[in-house]
């Protein structure tokens, strides 16, 4: 469709053009060519009129374009299909008569202002009404070039199309603006999301650092959480909770630094002490101290024996370049070439023993990277069978070693010392005693602890200290005690004095462990009833209750007790005598007494036992708190009469531990094991005549008398366990909940059924006993030399 429209726009213009020649020039005559185009142009819009179903339009102009080319088949086989398609009319149609040349064009003209109208309405149709209205605006255009007088029928074109257009630029107007208005909803809710997206972010922006400023704060770094929480509370201003954390960490920071300043005027203290005491020494030119000549020496406490020689510098320069590291790769080379190769390296003179040479080449395959040199020279001359040493300048390969014995005296006094055992006592249940002995609650711990020995310490240098030095003659050791008599070479003596102090280093650390007893108890107790007869009268001989009588005869009494059952809970002895208690009495032929009870306790408290022990590495440690209480156990019959015997009870908390120290000292492995002991004393009373004198042949007996027995009631608590608790950390050995809901209830059968009055004929009780304990212990690792670099 669209081809042939542009087919047709092309033959139109043709025909215009033919037709503006014509009318141009008035005597022309129009060519064979230019009719045939025109014939065409007209046969071309008859098609599309046919097409659109305006068959009248199309058989007139396909007669126009008969009139000019008449012997034109297509335009006579066109005109017959046009003329078969039109319902036949009962009077024969008049045939039109032949048409002027600007006839033609004003025909051509409104044709193409209707194909114009029609694609316009296509454009429009598919939301092209700017394009539509363009369209129109050509064959406008050209309907007014024809002039004013040209026939209504132009006009009323014109008049059309230029509705059409302002129809559709109408149209376009409000399309525009419904697409603006439904681009700014668009941009409005895409703003929203935006938005919204934004504070999204900014809040997990703002949680995501308010969780970093809370882990620097658990962590314990107050002062870098406090300036992150500054920022975060000037970036986030509207923020409560930021400022709700900043105060806090502003008044915990205040109190770290007030920790901080004690501790700092401490330090200040110790400085200006040691300030004084250097004052004291007197001071040349330079400010240094001036100290007599022999004060170090003076000072040290060593004799000849036991300070090492220094080495001297040549020594020591040989040895700062044999620290040098290197990489090699020998593969099947000889031994004196590769040790030749390496000293050359590192810049050092070797001599080779001639009796190592006379006995042949000796191979070697090695390789390593980044190795010390003085470790390769270790692994050659191991591979070679041989030894190396440096002496004289010089290092020597194979033959007798040239280094100077040194004779030299080390203390392994504090070595050796292995701490005893605080042997303790831990907790027995089983442990009773009788006499002025008492009950133990506690018995020893036995344990033997074994000891290392002088021979033990010169084994194990000889295994881990240059053990090839001891296989040489010349060098030993001799053990005198606790001191070691040691012949070496001085760097011998040198690695032995850095075992000893690394071993007595291990031994030398201190370990604090703090132990808690955490008990908490919420207890709550209810009783409330009626006992008839609880309380007796004096007036009546056979006590309370209810009593009837007749002519001084009684004839009937009784009494209603109402006792509640024994409850799980433990009752405090007062528990019994307090509350509210209301007795009535009814006196007449009919007596009457009442006793009524009620009692409400509640028991809330937190008990804390904190044993604390202070222990070297490895040494078992024992402290107990505790107190003996005196009770009378029991009587004797001494001289028929009863003597108290008196026992001790010993109670309280102990605790009991060996803990071992890790390589990296920060974690401390323990064998923990506390316990806690408590008792409760019940009175219970014997009654018993006492002879007081003899006379005669008689004695003076006594009303019975109260003679009291204290019976004491045991809570032994006690964990043996082996535990790993960090450097300054707390962990929760164990514990123990205990939780106790009871109701109890006794009341007369039938009266106390009856709905509220029997309450007045029972008792009721309501018992509750919750109570947690807890066991909780802290390490802390004490490093004196980590402290005294802090002095």
């Amino acid at each position: 469709m669209r081809r042939r429209q542009g087919g047709s726009l092309l033959s139109l213009s043709a025909v215009l053009m033919s037709l503006s020649a014509v009318a141009v020039g008035e005597t022309a005559v129009p060519s064979p060519e230019r009719t045939s185009v025109t014939a065409s142009s007209l046969l071309e819009q008859a098609r599309h009129q046919c097409e659109a179903g305006r068959f009248e339009a199309a058989k007139a102009l396909c007669q126009q374009a008969r009139d000019l080319a008449p012997g034109d088949p297509a335009i006579q086989t066109e005109l017959a299909r046009i003329s078969s398609l039109i319902p036949e009319r009962r009077e024969s149609p008049v045939p039109p008569a032949p048409l002027r040349e600007r006839d033609i064009l004003i025909q051509v003209a409104l044709q193409e202002a209707r194909m114009a109208a029609d694609r316009a309405e296509l454009l429009s149709a598919s939301g092209r009404d700017e394009d539509a209205a363009a369209a129109l605006e050509q064959p406008t255009a050209s309907l007014k070039q024809l002039g004013p007088a040209v026939g209504p029928e132009v006009g009323v074109e014109i008049q059309r199309l230029e509705e059409l257009s302002a129809a559709y630029r109408l149209k376009d107007r409000q399309s525009s603006d419904e697409r603006q208005a439904a681009q700014r909803s668009g941009s409005v809710s895409a703003a929203h999301e935006e938005a919204s997206r934004g504070e999204s972010s900014r809040r997990s922006v703002f949680q995501e650092r308010l969780a970093r400023i809370e882990a620097l704060r658990s962590h314990g770094h107050l002062e870098v959480a406090l300036n992150e929480s500054r920022r975060l509370v000037t970036d986030y201003p509207t923020e409560v909770e930021a400022e709700h954390l900043f105060d806090a960490l502003l008044a915990a920071v205040h109190e770290q630094r007030r920790l901080s300043i004690d501790e700092r005027r401490l330090e200040l203290h110790k400085e200006v002490m040691a300030r004084i005491e250097h004052s004291l020494i007197p001071s040349g030119s330079d400010g240094m101290p001036v100290f007599p000549p022999n004060f170090i020496n003076s000072h040290a406490g060593l004799s000849g024996l036991e300070a090492i020689p220094a080495e001297p510098e040549w020594k020591i320069a040989i040895r700062d370049r044999m620290a040098k590291r290197v990489s090699f790769n020998f593969e099947g080379q000889g031994g004196v070439e590769a040790l030749e190769a390496l000293a050359r390296e590192a810049g050092v003179n070797i001599v080779i023993d001639p009796q190592l040479l006379a006995g042949g080449e000796r191979t070697v395959s090695i390789k390593a990277s980044n190795m010390r040199l003085d470790h390769a020279f270790d692994w050659l001359v191991r591979l070679m069978d041989t030894h190396w040493s440096i002496a004289k300048g010089a290092i020597f390969i194979g033959g007798e070693s040239e280094t100077e014995a040194v004779l030299a005296v080390h203390d392994i006094s504090a070595m050796t010392y292995q701490g005893q055992d605080q042997v303790g006592k831990l907790v027995a249940f089983n442990g009773g005693g009788n006499g002025s002995g008492g009950l133990s609650l506690f018995k020893n711990d036995e344990q033997e602890v074994k000891r290392i020995t002088p021979e033990e310490v010169v084994d194990l240098l000889q295994k881990a200290v240059s053990p090839q030095t001891w296989k040489e003659p010349g060098y030993g050791i001799s053990i005198r005690g606790t001191t070691l008599v040691v012949t070496a070479p001085a760097s011998v003596h040198r690695l032995i004095v850095e075992f000893i102090r690394a071993q007595e280093h291990s031994q030398s650390i201190v370990i604090k462990v703090d132990s808690r007893w955490l008990e908490i108890r919420d207890g709550f107790l209810e009783e409330i009833g009626v006992n008839w007869g609880a309380v007796p009268l004096l007036i009546t001989p056979y006590g309370g209750g209810f009593n009837t009588y007749s002519s001084n005869q009684y004839q009937a009494n009784g009494r209603v007790v109402n006792n509640l059952p024994a409850t799980a809970v433990s009752l405090p002895q007062a528990a019994v005598t307090q509350g509210l208690s209301l007795s009535t009495a009814l006196l007449g032929r009919n007596e009457l007494s009442a006793l009524f009870t009620a009692i409400e306790t509640n028991n809330r408290g937190r008990i804390l036992s904190a044993p604390s022990v202070t222990t070297l590495n490895g040494v078992r440690a024992n402290a107990f708190f505790g107190h003996q209480t005196a009770y009378i156990g029991d009587y004797e019959v001494v001289s028929t009469n009863l003597d108290p015997k008196i026992e001790v009870l010993t109670t309280g908390a102990n605790l009991n531990v060996k803990p071992f120290v890790s390589a990296d000292r920060k974690y401390v492995t323990m064998d923990f094991r506390p316990g806690i002991s408590s008792a409760q004393f019940y009175t219970e009373t014997l009654f018993s005549r006492r002879v007081i004198t003899s006379v005669g042949n008689g004695s003076i007996v006594t009303l019975p008398q109260a003679y009291p027995l204290e019976l004491p009631n045991l809570s032994v608590r006690e964990t043996s366990t082996t535990v790993q608790v960090p450097d300054g950390g707390s962990m929760l050995v164990g514990g123990f909940g205990r939780a106790i809901d009871q109701t109890s209830a006794a009341r007369i059968p039938f009266l106390g059924n009856i709905p509220f009055v029997g309450r007045l004929f029972g008792k009721r009780g309501r018992y509750s006993e919750h109570s947690q304990l807890y066991l909780l212990a802290t390490v802390t690792i004490i490093n004196y030399d980590e402290l005294e670099n802090t002095l």
